[in-house]
């Protein structure tokens, strides 16, 4: 456990230099680049992982399918169900449980779409990153997937669906899920942590700009600061049309709690990683090129 003084330094750092953090803000809008690049197939990310899953491999068991890509059974199910009413894939029984999923000729014939819709999307996200620097944050990924959920990256770990924008989503989501179990033991959502520790390391921000830094909408800030605000973590000082922020006794006193939280998530999923400046620095890259767009 940190010591009080270190405890203060983690708190002063700020959110970019965290890697989890880099993790969340890259994939977010790598996942909103995604989505839209493969909207002219009307097709999401998950469905098309879905496909070149199949692609690669045949005779696919359903449930290993979730176990694969990461999602519940009980959000693959209904996109297996709507592949298959699109002709895109159909599924044969195995033993009146388990079922065997493939590619029909139509769903192999819109493989090569998606490529290139992965391709024009890889341009978007990765284009001013080196080879070698894509090989670095690929392995930083794998690791940190092999430790979140092994069974994800023993099976088929260099296949296509496997790209970097799917590690980098898959990754980030694995995170996220361990970290919104740990901060619900305080009544928080990752979004609210964050705001409390950016707000601590800028007393008077407005509201404006703390969605600007965060990344979140207007009226989803405006919202998240009145839930603060409500649970009185926060105080609010009005000067004109500005609203400026800052953190009152209670807020200051579960600022230190999350701050534990996020150092004990930060050190669990990303402790092994040699280079964390270096990878911070690449994900950053990647929010930078996107949001120039």
């Amino acid at each position: 456990m940190l010591s009080e003084s270190a405890l203060m330094d983690y708190l002063q750092e700020p959110l970019e230099s965290h890697v989890g953090y880099q993790f969340r803000r890259a994939a977010i809008l790598i996942q909103a680049d995604l989505t839209m690049a493969l909207k002219t197939l009307n097709l999401n990310p998950s469905e098309a992982s879905i496909l070149l899953v199949l692609a690669e491999k045949k005779d696919v068991i359903q449930m290993d399918l979730s176990y694969l890509l990461g999602i519940k059974r009980t959000n693959i199910s209904p996109m297996v169900v709507g592949l298959e009413k699109c002709g895109l894939l159909s599924r044969a029984s195995l033993d009146g449980r388990s079922q065997y999923v493939n590619l029909t000729k139509q769903g192999d014939n819109l493989i090569p779409k998606i490529l290139l819709c992965l391709e024009k999307h890889a341009e978007n996200c990765f284009s001013t990153l080196s080879i070698k620097d894509i090989s670095v944050l690929g392995n930083a990924l794998n690791h940190t997937q092999g430790l979140l959920d092994p069974k994800v990256v023993n099976s088929e770990k260099n296949s296509a669906y496997q790209q970097l924008s799917f590690l980098i989503i898959r990754t980030s989501s694995l995170a996220m899920s361990k970290l919104v179990k740990d901060l619900a033991l305080l009544d928080l959502i990752p979004t609210n942590a964050s705001a409390m520790m950016m707000i601590f390391n800028n007393p008077g921000i407005n509201q404006s700009n703390l969605g600007r830094r965060l990344g979140i909408k207007r009226a989803n800030i405006s919202t998240l600061v009145s839930e603060l605000k409500a649970r009185e973590l926060v105080n609010t000082q009005v000067k004109g049309r500005t609203q400026k922020l800052s953190l009152s006794e209670a807020g200051l006193s579960l600022v230190k709690l999350i701050a534990r939280k996020f150092e004990q998530h930060e050190r669990y999923c990303f402790a092994h990683i040699n280079e964390p400046k270096k990878i911070s620095g690449l994900l950053l890259a990647i929010r930078e090129q996107l949001a120039k767009k």
